[in-house]
């Protein structure tokens, strides 16, 4: 028999391709965003500062203490200076901890965050945020988590480093099978029994 049920998903606005500055100004913008505080890792920042000077894109100020598991103090230390700046927006450049750090902020603000994925694994597309605090993770889904806008450019992952690209890589396979069986798993109490 046939079993009736819910899918209710929101995704972000997606642009695909070669994202330039350029490309970057025009989105904050429409999202709002006059003076993003960008969030990154230190590999990260490295890697936005060798970007041309001249661009249209202007930053409040750069974050670059993103860390794995996204840890609570970390969160408030940017919120802090996201504050000290004012920032009206995140942009979240960077893999996991980068955009679990946008998402944080965004969560804990109701500013938009725009993500700029360098690896594969797809966080930047789900409504999951998952923070540490003294060594215990807490996982939190809420459509409020959701980034509002993510900008794929393929050349952001070419500098990865070989076994950081293969376990992205293989991050990004489970999470496609994951959602072969995730309409079940992850949303119980949606389901009916059709019984016509």
């Amino acid at each position: 028999m046939l079993q009736s049920f819910t899918f209710d998903s929101a995704i972000p606005r997606v642009v695909f391709g070669v994202v330039g500055l350029d490309v970057l100004a025009a989105e904050t913008a429409s999202l709002g965003v006059c003076a993003p505080l960008l969030v990154t890792t230190r590999r990260g920042a490295a890697k936005w500062t060798s970007f041309p000077d001249s661009s249209p894109f202007a930053i409040a100020g750069l974050y670059d203490g993103a860390e794995v598991h996204t840890p609570v103090n970390v969160t408030e230390d940017a919120l802090r200076y996201a504050r000290s700046v004012r920032a009206d927006g995140f942009v979240s450049f960077g893999g996991g901890s980068s955009i679990g750090l946008g998402k944080a902020l965004s969560l804990r603000t109701g500013l938009p965050h725009l993500a700029i994925p360098t690896t594969y694994s797809g966080s930047e597309m789900t409504s999951i945020l998952g923070e540490t605090s003294q060594g215990k993770k807490q996982t939190h889904r809420n459509r409020a988590i959701l980034p509002a806008t993510v900008l794929y450019d393929v050349s952001n992952t070419r500098d990865l480093p070989t076994p950081v690209s293969v376990m992205s890589g293989l991050n990004a396979i489970a999470h496609a099978v994951e959602a072969m069986y995730a309409q079940i798993k992850g949303f119980r109490g949606h389901f009916c029994n059709n019984t016509r």
